[in-house]
């Protein structure tokens, strides 16, 4: 059984205390105001050099860089033909083909990906687009859970932090209402 069938406790924890929901609040509304004011940090930097462990977390994010790192070649191989080798999808991802179906979407985060839940991420890599509204086979023979947790972390990684931001506020809540 795979974790996208599993109760929710068996995917990666996101969970947030109200204390540290408060915090992500403030990081985000910190890196917001940085972006009006046009103020940069040269601090992340000197966090990642070659010496850093490979299971440190990517920022505040969920996935580890070893996880990005796993990701990328199986991306490349399954996903990038369709999805394009930067995760920037079709240009015409919005509009249906002559068969009725979107085209692949960008997984950068300048399309849709991020309103989805981990599970739902997770599910569409495993068996395919829901309700045959696309052409995304699924791939549930060909992938383990980590592998389809390691293509998430890689796409993932390409987000940028209000992005993130904005999909983890969408992932808490879609946790809080299967519990």
């Amino acid at each position: 059984m795979t974790i996208f069938r599993q109760p929710v406790s068996r995917l990666p924890n996101l969970a947030r205390s109200p204390a540290e929901s408060r915090c992500l609040f403030l990081w985000v509304l910190v890196l917001f105001s940085m972006l009006l004011t046009g103020c940069t940090s040269d601090d992340q930097s000197a966090g990642s050099s070659a010496d850093a462990p490979k299971t440190e977390t990517v920022g505040s994010r969920w996935y580890t860089a070893e996880g990005v790192s796993r990701g990328a070649p199986i991306f490349a191989r399954l996903c990038a033909d369709c999805h394009g080798k930067k995760a920037q999808g079709t240009f015409t991802w919005r509009q249906r083909g002559a068969d009725g179906k979107f085209p692949p979407p960008p997984l950068n985060g300048t399309a849709h990906a991020w309103h989805h839940p981990i599970r739902a991420l997770g599910s569409q890599i495993k068996f395919g687009a829901p309700g045959g509204s696309g052409s995304m086979p699924g791939f549930a023979q060909t992938l383990s859970d980590q592998d389809v947790i390691d293509v998430i972390a890689w796409f993932q990684d390409k987000w940028s932090d209000e992005i993130y931001a904005n999909w983890l506020v969408r992932e808490q809540q879609s946790r809080a209402d299967t519990q």
